[in-house]
């Protein structure tokens, strides 16, 4: 419905029926009673304080400002709680007060006290813009909110007119009864306020139950229906507003057990891991990691890979592929307004199956575990294709799932959070489309937001997943990158920096926290150089915080990371000291495994004051995995890519008393899958670390003597760090060329040299055929100019003819004329000699 849309009778009766909001049409009826009365007997006691008019006047001033005062206040206030029933109890009780002071003093106040007790019930804290709001918020959809809130301003009044009522004259002066009757009515008021909170809690309770019942295809069927029939607030995907106050409301009234209330995990008791025995994880296989580590002493020789090269065994499980359900998606999807319109560029005779199968793909999911709801939260990117190709889309959308520990997703499921920041309580219902503005039309293609990233912090009152994306801006020119809080009413920052000139598509930004600041997020802006941004989560604005020049004797084949994560449990450490661990990806062509191999990295940042530099670099990582072809078809390395993309650090914790940790990291094969590998012994692979132990210095690599002692050394770090990325990048080149033997390259260089040969064949063909085509059309333009000259002559022959007998035909006729004047004159010589002769 919109703004130039009629309301019809059928559709006024149905929001009049809506029984969800009649709680609330109640209260708009009576909780100005009490004020009403006393409101309106101001100017009487003033004028028997014998003021004049204009005095009046100007002494009613202050219970204006007042009122207007407490009326932004008390707005103020429930935005700030999330809750507008609990403070409508306080603005009650704060009249309540007043009446019964007025009640029982009114024989004994002065004429003063009483004006002053009637300005504090005339600037009494009025809930009505809050009543409104909330009237406005549960009534779902435009229909019901355009008749809702002008009943209730209709009801509003109605209580005004009973208010006028209530002091009669037979009652003057004291009104004894009346104000007994104000005190009645302020407790019913309380009263009514306790009712439609609990009603609004049961009701919320009620549809969850009822919504978790259903399976899943039995959710978008509902959602179908429920979009049909216009159910509006009475959907069971559509819970009221309760406010952050519900939780303490709810244990008072209803249930609260030893772990949470009301969904919402109690202090103390959240979920402390991801691995508890209902997961299963599979059996972990070994796999050999080789890295390489930064140099850090000056006493030191110049050392080779060799000598900087550290080996080490880690576990890791066999890959999970996390599942979603399309179909379900689809239906959140079309269900928004900013994406209905793409169910028109559905092939229209297909079915629902062959609709997802052909327009819809996925792929690209990035996810953070969150202990305080017991779920995985991953943010997806959903592409939707006109003409059914996955690398041509029209646009992109990113869809918010949960799962349980076990990765099975929750569709349908609700989240209670409380926003990080204010402490407000949310409804979230997932899967989720995240709110973000995108300009699209059926013509466009690759619009929408891409590469989502899902970074964790740390908020005042709880977790905060920030969703980091690129996208294009509004002039639909540059590509810069956005952070979206989906907890923090869905805030959105686009990053900017003018401390060096942009480029035109900004993406592989490296998101991370210091420990001591989470109100500002850090990015590694490129490897090469080493930049590190400081940017505030407030504005987006970016500050240099270290860079390195680059080097030109280097490749740039570090092509962005994960998020990066701090270690699982907390260790001695030197002092503004901090390291985190990341997984970058390569991008590294024509190295013996496809035309372009991507692949992880493992790599140990490491912060010392305001000095970064990477502490530690394996070479290329494959969890033992057989790629997926790129074509889909073949061995890993058939296609022209072999893509596996490190996407985000899930989790990473210790697990045990014995020290044993577990890191889960999702990653995408061939641009279409997302999937899940855990990591055993990473906590303890670090810890081993020992590398060059020359003849002046013992276990100079030694773990713990990193941790402990402040390093950075300018040049010689910096050269040493160099040198551990041309090591990593020339064994991850050498992994490269190893894997493509025995994974198809022998077979993709043969079939490329016949596609070569082909290829070549068609060209000399096509050449072949244009040479002949080229004398074809040179020997019809010389026949047709032989011809144009031939007609040409014939025309000029023909002409001359023309002009010949033309010239002939005036001669016959001059001789004619001649032959006529000849005789005429002669005719006139014989009259002439008649006329003489007579």
């Amino acid at each position: 419905m919109h703004n130039r849309q009629s309301v019809t009778p059928k559709e006024l009766w149905k929001v009049l029926g809506d029984y969800d909001l009649w709680p609330i049409y109640a209260l708009a009826m009576v909780f100005s009673i009490p004020q009403i009365p006393i409101k309106r007997y101001l100017t009487l006691t003033l004028r028997a304080l014998e003021f004049t008019t204009t005095e009046i006047n100007l002494l009613t001033i202050p219970a204006s400002f007042l009122a207007g005062i407490m009326s932004i206040a008390i707005s103020l206030v429930s935005e700030f709680f999330n809750e507008g029933l609990i403070i409508g109890i306080l603005c009650q009780f704060w009249l309540l007060i007043m009446v019964i002071i007025e009640y029982t003093s009114v024989e004994k106040i002065s004429p003063w006290g009483q004006y002053v007790l009637q300005l504090f019930v005339v600037g009494a804290p009025v809930p009505q813009p809050v009543l409104i709001g909330l009237c406005s918020r549960n009534s779902y959809s435009v229909r019901t909110r355009t008749i809702s809130a002008s009943l209730f301003n209709i009801v509003v009044q109605l209580s005004n007119i009973a208010g006028a009522y209530i002091y009669r004259e037979d009652d003057n002066p004291l009104y004894k009864r009346g104000n007994r009757q104000l005190i009645g009515i302020s407790l019913g008021v309380v009263a009514l306020y306790v009712v439609s909170k609990t009603y609004y809690i049961l009701r919320n309770r009620w549809k969850t139950q009822k919504w978790e019942k259903l399976s899943e295809e039995e959710k978008v069927a509902y959602l179908d229906r429920a979009e049909k029939e216009n159910l509006g607030s009475r959907r069971l995907d559509f819970l009221f507003e309760t406010g952050a106050l519900a939780l303490v409301w709810f244990a008072v009234v209803f249930s609260w057990d030893d772990k949470s209330i009301f969904g919402i995990p109690t202090p103390g008791h959240a979920v402390a891991s991801a691995y508890d025995s209902s997961v299963t994880l599979g059996t972990f296989n070994d796999m050999e990691v080789d890295s390489y580590v930064t140099n850090i002493y000056d006493n030191a020789p110049v050392l080779g890979c060799y000598d900087l090269s550290y080996h080490g065994l880690l576990k890791v499980s066999p890959k999970h592929e996390i599942l979603c359900d399309m179909k379900f998606i689809r239906a959140r999807v079309l269900e928004t307004e900013a994406y209905a319109a793409l169910k028109d560029l559905e092939h229209k005779r297909l079915t629902e199956e062959e609709k997802i199968e052909k327009h819809w793909f996925t792929f690209y999911g990035s996810s953070v575990f969150l202990p305080d709801h017991d779920v995985h939260y991953l943010v997806r990117r959903v592409v939707f294709s006109g003409e059914g190709k996955a690398n041509r889309p029209i646009t992109s959308i990113l869809v918010a799932q949960i799962y349980d520990k076990n990765w099975n997703e929750l569709n349908g499921h609700f989240l209670n959070v409380l926003n990080p920041n204010t402490g407000k309580l949310q409804h979230h219902a997932f899967p989720q489309v995240l709110p973000i503005a995108v300009n699209w039309d059926r013509n466009s293609k690759y619009r929408g937001q891409e590469d989502p990233r899902v970074v964790l912090r740390r908020g005042r009152f709880g977790p905060d997943p920030l969703v980091m994306f690129n996208t294009l801006t509004q002039n639909n020119k540059l590509r810069r990158l956005f952070t979206i809080s989906p907890f923090d009413q869905y805030k959105t920052v686009m990053y900017r920096t003018n401390a060096f000139k942009m480029q035109t598509t900004e993406k592989n930004w490296v998101p991370f926290f210091l420990k001591d600041d989470q109100e500002s997020v850090h990015f590694v802006y490129s490897f090469n150089p080493l930049r590190v941004l400081n940017c505030s989560l407030d504005n987006g604005a970016c500050d240099v915080l270290f860079e390195l020049p680059h080097d030109f004797g280097m490749s740039s084949e570090l092509r962005g990371a994960t998020p990066m994560l701090n270690l699982p449990q907390a260790i001695p450490m030197a002092d503004d000291k901090e390291i985190w661990v990341s997984f970058p990806r390569t991008r590294i062509s024509d190295c013996g495994c496809s035309e372009t191999m991507y692949r992880p990295m493992l790599m140990l940042f490491v912060r010392e004051g305001t000095n970064f530099f990477a502490e530690l670099l394996s070479s290329s990582i494959d969890f033992g995995l057989e790629v997926i072809p790129y074509t889909g078809d073949g061995l890993p390395c058939s296609s022209g890519q072999s893509v596996l993309i490190p996407n985000s650090i899930d989790n990473w914790e210790v697990t045990g008393s014995n020290g044993e940790d577990i890191l889960s990291l999702t990653f995408s094969e061939a641009d279409k899958s997302t999937s899940v590998v855990h990591i055993r012994g990473l906590y303890k692979y670090l810890s081993e670390l020992d590398g060059y132990g020359g003849p002046e210095a013992e276990d100079e690599h030694n773990f713990q003597r990193i941790l402990s002692d402040l390093h950075f050394d300018g040049k010689k770090t910096i050269e040493n760090f160099k040198k551990v990325q041309s090591c990593a990048l020339d064994a991850a080149k050498a992994y490269c060329k190893e894997y493509g033997v025995t994974r198809g390259e022998e077979d993709r260089l043969k079939n490329k040299e016949k596609e070569r040969e082909i290829e070549e064949k068609r060209k000399k063909e096509e050449e072949r055929k244009k040479k002949e085509e080229e004398k074809k059309k040179k020997e019809e333009e010389e026949k047709k100019k032989k011809e144009e000259e031939k007609k040409k002559k014939e025309e000029e022959e023909k002409k001359k003819k023309e002009e010949e007998e033309e010239e002939e035909k005036r001669l016959k006729e001059l001789k004619k004329k001649l032959k006529e004047l000849q005789e005429e004159l002669e005719k006139q010589k014989d009259e002439v000699k008649d006329t003489k002769a007579k």
